[in-house]
Formats: structure tokens, C-alpha cells, sequence
């Protein structure tokens, strides 16, 4: 329940219809509300920054929502069942690890190629009429082909895990504790 249009309602019926008692009345309601919603933010701060951090998120211009817009969709997200959440993450997780699985590993090769290229001996100014490579240059794209070799088979191996139930709320379990330490400490 919102309480800023219960108590925009009642401001005006203690202002417009109401006497001094009901004005004072009023104005103790409100202290009492401000208060308990400044006791809700020192009492949890984590919700506090999550909610800001989600909001501003949110409302990201490309996305093009509007504040009230974003406010039902935290809304929405706080009102959900957790189980649903952890479900939603048992099931976007292989996706995730899809995703990793194709990402771009070899844009750090394509660089140490380059710097290969940029310090390689031409042709025609060796004496093997060929294009001589500095070892270290050689070494290093020779590692990180290793690397991405090595990053594939491991991605692949964790794609095919499934993820279960149990996994997702060892996860939660796990950020959850951290983050409330992070809070606390």
C-alpha cells in the first residue's frame, strides 16, 4: 500500500473539513510516518542501496521509462515470490554460460598478433628472406592460444552441468550472506 495518497487525503480533510485537533492529529500521523520510513532506511540500508542501484538502472534513457515506471517494476520484483526468482535463475543460468562460452576470447590474440606484426623482422630485410618474429611475441600468442583452448574446454565442460534448484539457492545463499556481511562490516 502507498501511504503518500492516504496521506495526501487526510491533509486534506484535517485542512479543508477539519478542526485544530484533527490538524494536529494529522500532523502527529505524519511525524509518526517520516519517522518510521527514515527508521526503515538506517534499519536497512542493503535494501535501501538495492533499490537505488535498480532504480537508476531502470531508468537508464535508452530504456526510455519513466520514474513511476521503474518504481512498479521494483515493486513488482520485491512482491515476487522468491522461489520464483531462484527459478528464474536456474533456468537463465545456462543461458549465461552459453553466452560466456561465445564470447570474444580472442580479441586478446588478435592484439598480441598485431604486436607480433608491428615488431616482426619483413622479409626483405632478413637474412632468411622471411618474416622473423621476436620469440617473445611468439611465445605470447602461442600461451594465449593455449589460453582460449584451455577457457573452451572448460567452458564447455560447465555448459553441460545442470543447474539445479539446489545450485541456485547455494548461490543466492551465498551472495545474500556476503552481502549482509559487506552491509555489516
Amino acid at each position: 500500500m502507498d501511504v503518500q495518497p492516504a496521506l495526501k487525503r487526510l491533509r486534506w480533510l484535517a485542512k479543508n473539513k477539519g478542526n485544530d485537533e484533527d490538524i494536529d492529529a494529522f500532523n502527529s500521523l505524519l511525524g509518526w510516518v517520516t519517522l518510521y520510513q527514515e527508521k526503515q532506511v538506517e534499519a536497512y540500508p542493503i535494501v535501501a542501496k538495492l533499490v537505488i542501484n535498480q532504480f537508476v538502472l531502470l531508468t537508464n534513457k535508452e530504456m526510455g521509462r519513466t520514474a513511476l515506471d521503474c518504481i512498479a517494476i521494483i515493486e513488482e520484483m520485491i512482491t515476487t515470490p522468491l522461489d520464483v526468482w531462484v527459478e528464474k535463475l536456474r533456468t537463465e543460468i545456462p543461458l549465461i554460460r552459453f553466452s560466456m562460452l561465445y564470447k570474444d576470447y580472442e580479441a586478446e590474440l588478435r592484439r598480441l598478433r598485431k604486436i607480433a606484426e608491428k615488431n616482426k623482422i619483413p622479409a626483405k630485410d632478413s637474412q632468411y628472406l622471411r618474416d622473423e618474429y621476436q620469440l617473445e611475441d611468439v611465445s605470447a600468442v602461442v600461451e594465449e592460444k593455449r589460453n582460449i583452448e584451455r577457457m573452451k574446454i572448460k567452458m564447455s565442460n560447465v555448459l553441460g552441468e545442470e543447474y539445479d534448484t539446489e545450485k541456485a539457492n547455494k548461490f543466492i545463499n551465498d551472495i545474500v550472506t556476503r552481502m549482509m556481511i559487506l552491509n555489516n562490516g
